[in-house]
């Protein structure tokens, strides 16, 4: 099997806003980097936990493919609700940390949540404007 490397993705969405002309970048560009930028982290996320489950050797096998295509959007989107609590529910005390997870996961989840949030307006809401912000770099 074939994995979809992320970071290719990532590379794409940078492509994406660098504006081919004058003036700022076209809103079907900034649309699709968003989409890329969420599609980036999805992907690695079904890749991390195909790998964890069947284990990265057995790429090829079809049950890494049955690991890889389980995880759904909103599947991943109400288990990233649920790590970002301060404690888990009563359900899930079990199968995870006391006292909730890390701070470092609890702030993955709050990013796969934003940028699924970023994802559905920009794919859903033909209505909104997105603006491109150039990031500022510093010198050493």
């Amino acid at each position: 099997m074939t994995i979809l490397n992320p970071e290719h993705l990532i590379q794409q969405a940078a492509r994406l806003i660098e504006a081919p002309q004058p003036g700022p970048a076209r809103q079907v560009d900034i649309r699709r980097a968003i989409s890329a930028c969420y599609y980036s982290v999805f992907h690695m996320v079904l890749g991390a936990a195909a790998d964890t489950a069947v284990g990265r050797v057995h790429r090829a096998a079809p049950r890494y493919a049955l690991v890889y295509r389980s995880i759904e959007h909103r599947d991943l989107r109400t288990t990233c609700d649920i790590v970002k609590r301060p404690s888990l529910p009563a359900a899930y005390q079990d199968h995870g940390p006391s006292g909730g997870f890390v701070a470092n996961i609890r702030a993955f989840a709050e990013s796969v949540t934003w940028l699924q949030e970023r994802r559905h307006a920009a794919d859903y809401f033909p209505g909104r404007a997105f603006i491109h912000v150039t990031p500022v770099t510093r010198s050493p």
